[in-house]
């Protein structure tokens, strides 16, 4: 391979290197999220039992609500930072690696089966560094048809490179214009996943400014008194009850 191969297969395989590691890194990514979105709806379910226990009725009812926005939360996540993401970040390394790389590897292999029997031809008529006419061993017919031959090659060789070249540039536009689109849209799913978690939080935390401990305490103070009276009431009629036994006797 000369030179301007090795550059190309240089360049081809910086790409498909770092487009590896990348789809590598965002499909842990996803895995990530996905069990986010389990430990998510676990700590939903964990949150509804104990709103179920809760005896004052205004915390039970923002735990009843935290616990559907969180269900809620990890629904948007899965869809957008796993279903989409899938959908429209990894199809893209898919596309880079299938419809970009792998065509321009192929014409440059190409270019390389070119080169090499173009300069297989070139040996058959030199020698010594120095070329040979075949026609100073009385074969001329021989000699022009390797010459044409070579001509040929030659011809080929050069039409291939010059694909090679035009490929090599709408292979480095495409493969940036990809990876543009790919960086965008994995910037616009973490925007969306958190525009769509800040309307689904913001009533929530509205509600619980409103939740108001002095009303929990009243509350408290309220069952407290209703507690002692309903002892106080057993303790008199226990007493009650003792004396008339007592009187009886």
């Amino acid at each position: 391979m000369d030179e301007k191969g090795r550059v190309l297969q240089g360049r081809l395989d910086f790409c498909e290197r770092n487009v590896t590691t990348l789809r590598q890194g965002v499909r842990a990514l996803l895995r990530n999220h996905d069990e986010g979105c389990n430990v998510t709806m676990d700590l939903s379910q964990k949150v509804r039992d104990t709103a179920a226990q809760e005896q004052f009725i205004d915390l039970q009812e923002d735990l009843i609500a935290i616990a559907e926005c969180t269900k809620r939360l990890a629904e948007e996540r899965r869809t957008i930072m796993c279903e989409r993401a899938e959908e429209r970040v990894i199809s893209t390394f898919d596309l880079i690696l299938s419809r970009v790389l792998h065509p321009t590897r192929l014409l440059l292999k190409d270019r390389e089966r070119a080169l090499r029997k173009f300069r297989a031809m070139e040996r058959k008529i030199t020698f010594s560094g120095e070329q040979t006419l075949l026609s100073m061993l009385n074969l001329e017919d021989d000699a022009d048809t390797k010459q044409q031959k070579l001509a040929n090659y030659s011809e080929c060789a050069k039409h291939t490179d010059e694909v090679v070249d035009s490929n090599f540039r709408c292979f480095e536009k495409s493969r940036v214009l990809e990876m543009k689109a790919m960086l965008e849209e994995t910037l616009r799913a973490e925007m969306l996943y958190h525009c769509r978690a800040l309307e689904i939080l913001e009533p929530l935390c509205v509600s619980m400014r409103r939740l108001d401990p002095d009303e929990a305490m009243a509350s408290m103070t309220q069952e407290l008194d209703e507690l002692n009276t309903a002892e106080d009431e057993n303790n008199g009629q226990s007493k009650r009850a003792h004396m008339r036994g007592r009187n009886r006797c």
